[in-house]
């Protein structure tokens, strides 16, 4: 009667036998060995599934992928990151020092940012590198610490974007005020002239010619004189309101006398129009002012008088230029009814709130900043601080 191996081993085990003993032993080491190499090959054949879909991925990031070692040596990088430092192949860069790509002046805030790196936590800075042809560029890094299961550093995975075009764009968009305000004071230059060359030559031609009428019919037709002499007197008002606003447009003081003697007339003009107290103090210099800053400055204390001649309500009016620590600093303080600036102002207030804005472009186009200070009764306060150009440098007293 044939039996299985099972019921072998069985009998085996009921006998007992020192020969089972050594059998059952090497086949139970015999199944262990097999089954590590099992799971060796299992896990084996998981990890290079997952280092090719881990290639796969970095390949496809839009970012340049690199690995460093605790030593700053690149171990690791893919196409893009060797395009972005300008060479054809990744294994160009294998084993170069991270430091032998950043600029001298950020190798030590990198180190520093990385010595203070846990585990886990990502680091987020821009840093200078520099191209292989020389060409500086700026990336944004974020970096990552890897580390073994019993804590032990590994390197770190950084991923980075070159951020050249975005500070191109920045520089663009820095400008940008400065050139729409450029814009707007040749149009205004234009208009300026257009209305001096132009309107106000017929005005004035039409003036003369219609007292020359009016002399003619002034002992034949009083009632016909009475009406010229009045349509005379309307011509003459025409023609003094086309000239202030031409020199509203483009001030003859700013061009020939500087800031000082343009705010003086426009300080003076409002005073006589609205009977506002208005109290000057201005720093005389020794030279004039680069013209973008007069004109910029002119301009901002031409908007802030407005504001507060149509919103303010108020009895007096304080301007005051001086240079301040290598910039020239300008303040407009009115004790009108004021307002809360962290409250949108609507209806009445819309027009001054267009204002406010034109005033902080205009500090922004000279490179400056804007400050208002105000609360409800107690008046306002604007504070304008713009840098003199570096070189330039402006001698003054009160």
């Amino acid at each position: 009667m044939s039996r299985t191996p099972v019921e072998l081993m069985e009998k085996l085990r009921e006998v007992e036998t020192p020969g089972y003993q050594t059998v059952a032993a090497k086949a139970s080491e015999f199944l262990a060995r097999i089954r590590t190499m099992v799971r060796l090959m299992e896990t084996t054949a998981a990890l290079r599934a997952s280092e090719q879909h881990y290639r796969r991925l970095v390949e496809i990031l839009p970012d340049a992928v690199a690995l460093i070692d605790m030593q700053f040596r690149l171990a690791g990088l893919n196409e893009r990151a060797a395009a972005m430092w300008g060479y054809a192949e990744p294994v160009e860069l294998l084993g170069k020092s991270v430091f032998d790509l950043i600029q001298t002046k950020d190798r030590d805030r990198f180190r520093a940012d990385i010595a203070s790196l846990k585990a886990g936590a990502v680091a987020s800075a821009e840093y200078a590198f520099v191209r292989q042809d020389g060409q500086s560029i700026p990336l944004e890094t974020r970096a990552v610490l890897s580390t073994a299961p019993n804590g032990e550093s590994l390197g770190l995975v950084a991923v980075a974007r070159d951020m050249t075009e975005r500070k191109h764009a920045e520089e663009e968009l820095r400008h940008l005020p400065r050139r729409i305000t450029e814009a707007q004071e040749a149009e205004r230059s234009r208009v300026a002239r257009e209305l001096h060359d132009g309107v106000n030559q017929v005005i004035a031609s039409a003036t003369m010619r219609l007292r020359r009428v009016q002399d003619s019919l002034a002992a034949q037709h009083p009632a016909a004189s009475e009406i010229l002499s009045r349509c005379h007197k309307l011509l003459v008002q025409a023609l003094e309101e086309n000239r202030r606003i031409a020199h509203n447009l483009r001030p003859n003081d700013l061009d020939e006398l500087g800031l000082s003697a343009a705010c003086r007339h426009l300080c003076r003009e409002l005073q006589t129009r609205t009977g506002l107290v208005v109290k000057c103090q201005f720093t005389r210099f020794d030279r004039l002012l680069p013209p973008q800053v007069d004109l910029g400055l002119f301009r901002i204390v031409q908007e802030a008088l407005n504001n507060v001649e149509k919103h303010a309500g108020a009895k007096i009016v304080r301007l005051r230029i001086a240079i301040q620590r290598e910039a020239v600093v300008l303040k407009i303080q009115d004790d009108g009814c004021g307002f809360n600036p962290a409250i949108p102002q609507v209806a009445k207030g819309a027009r001054r709130g267009i204002g406010l804005s034109s005033l902080r472009e205009r500090a922004t186009a000279l490179e400056g900043t804007c400050e208002l200070v105000s609360h409800p009764r107690q008046g306002t306060a604007i504070t304008v601080r713009v840098p003199l150009p570096k070189g330039r440098r402006v001698e003054g007293q009160r």
